[in-house]
């Protein structure tokens, strides 16, 4: 009986505990020449973020991870304003597990780089998914999104490309677009 209570505290208490803790170590401050995003690793070169902190083509051919220059060989976009680079380096050891859809009501956390606040922890609620959602991207430049997952998760300048977890740690979203402590990602589509 001690074995099996044992059991069920480690899956309900240690599971979660850890992976919060696997999913931080995997996060990365991403400079840029006006400002900073947020990245994570998905494999041993690879980091996703925001489509709009790398701009493809026009972007610098170095990137900053946590302080440290790596040249991007490559990305790919998914459409969805989300972003994964390879790059050059050293290997990367601490990586995210594969994305999974949200289910509502689900409790999310994510770990994000808001200004004057590195590793900032935040937790909220997977609210549901919103259709032809219309967002400024510069100003008097408006897009309008078909659709878009909506989490009730407080972000900020700097959060952009945070992933979003369920409770169990696995990856449901990145941050693309804040209004308060309504925070939206687009679908993560396949990458292309």
């Amino acid at each position: 009986m001690k074995k099996l209570l044992a059991l069920v505290l480690f899956l309900t208490l240690g599971v979660p505990y850890g992976m919060r803790l696997n999913n931080r170590a995997a996060m990365k401050y991403y400079s840029l020449p006006n400002g900073h995003c947020t990245a994570y690793v998905t494999g041993s070169h690879e980091v996703v973020t925001a489509g709009h902190c790398y701009l493809g083509e026009g972007s610098p051919k170095t990137i900053g991870l946590n302080g440290r220059p790596y040249r991007v060989l490559s990305f790919k976009s998914d459409s969805h304003d989300h972003v994964k680079l390879l790059v050059d380096g050293p290997r990367f050891w601490w990586r995210i597990l594969p994305f999974v859809r949200p289910i509502q009501p689900q409790a999310v956390y994510t770990y994000g780089n808001p200004p004057k606040t590195y590793t900032a922890y935040r937790e909220g609620y997977f609210v549901g998914k919103a259709q032809n959602w219309v967002v400024e991207r510069e100003e008097d430049v408006y897009v309008t999104l078909p659709t878009v997952n909506l989490f009730q998760l407080f972000c900020g300048p700097g959060d952009s490309g945070s992933v979003i977890f369920s409770y169990w740690g696995y990856p449901i979203g990145i941050v693309s677009y804040s209004a308060g402590v309504i925070s939206a990602g687009e679908p993560v589509g396949q990458f292309k």
